[in-house]
């Protein structure tokens, strides 16, 4: 076994700690210790990011690659009141997390007033009913009401949004990330784990290899 685990460490160029080699029991555990630690991972995810994007664009706007560059602004691809359709479609054509989109500041105030005033009507229909010392019903109506309505009051904006979005143009989401340079960063960052791309040191796969050594060192059949 010792001589085992010295041709496995010369051949794949790895050291096996004692601490590790406890660990090992099946065949199976040595090969996938070996793989872990004989394996690389890419560390720039822009270049697949790049590449996912612009096959996507490729797709949704019946463009060619030609067309798409690092600087390609991303209006050009669909209209405004398109621009939350195209931005899902994007997304399931990569499979990738896009950065979200920016809601027009007009809508944000329209929503924050919409918000104000629903929070504010529990507050000042009970203190018209009720006396000011009633300090309880009052907390209630300022912060637990509030709180428990955010969901209803989230939905509703976001439905509002979307319907005007998609009937004018002065409500359509602008793009957080204006050309497809500052995309691919967002995206890369956001995405990394999936971008990443493992690269082994070894041309040949673990498997074989380690079977031959064990093979050769033990004497035991291959199957």
């Amino acid at each position: 076994m010792v001589e085992l685990v010295i041709r496995v460490e010369e051949e794949f160029d790895v050291y096996i700690a004692d601490e590790d080699y406890e660990f090992l029991k099946t065949v199976g555990d040595l090969e996938m210790y070996i793989a872990g630690h004989t394996t690389d991972v890419w560390p720039c995810p822009h270049i697949p990011a790049f590449s996912r994007l612009q096959a996507g664009l490729v797709r949704i706007a019946n463009c060619s690659e030609d067309e798409i560059h690092l600087d390609t602004p991303l209006a050009k691809f669909s209209l405004p009141t398109e621009r939350i359709t195209f931005w899902k479609q994007l997304e399931d054509e990569t499979g990738l997390k896009l950065p979200s989109l920016r809601t027009p500041a007009i809508l944000n105030a329209v929503g924050c007033f919409l918000a104000l005033g629903f929070f504010c009507s529990p507050f000042l229909i009970l203190f018209e009913l009720i006396s000011v010392t009633h300090f309880l019903l009052i907390f209630l109506s300022l912060f637990v009401v509030p709180i428990l309505c955010m969901p209803i009051i989230d939905h509703l904006i976001q439905k509002f949004t979307l319907h005007c979005s998609k009937r004018f143009s002065w409500a359509a989401p602008n793009f957080s990330t204006p050309t497809l340079r500052e995309l691919t960063k967002s995206v890369a960052s956001m995405n990394r784990p999936q971008l990443v791309t493992p690269v082994s040191k070894h041309d040949q796969e673990v498997w074989p290899r380690l079977v031959e050594i064990i093979v050769d060192t033990i004497g035991v059949d291959s199957d």
